[in-house]
């Protein structure tokens, strides 16, 4: 089973400055203490192309 991986949808720069050109694909969104966290499904380019990535980007664990 994959583990889900989650993301803070403020920090959503911070991702673009370490991995320019991908940008995760919410599953859902979810509030958690006040702060919006996405539920991510996996990751494309700026076009919608999946990429493939090998570690994951998102710093929230659940």
């Amino acid at each position: 089973m994959k583990k889900e991986e989650y993301i803070f949808i403020n920090e959503l720069g911070d991702q673009q400055k370490e991995r320019p050109g991908t940008f995760p694909v919410c599953k859902k969104i979810h509030r958690v203490d006040g702060q919006m966290i996405g539920e991510v499904q996996g990751y494309s380019d700026a076009f919608g192309n999946p990429l493939p990535v090998e570690e994951p980007v998102a710093k929230y664990d659940h």
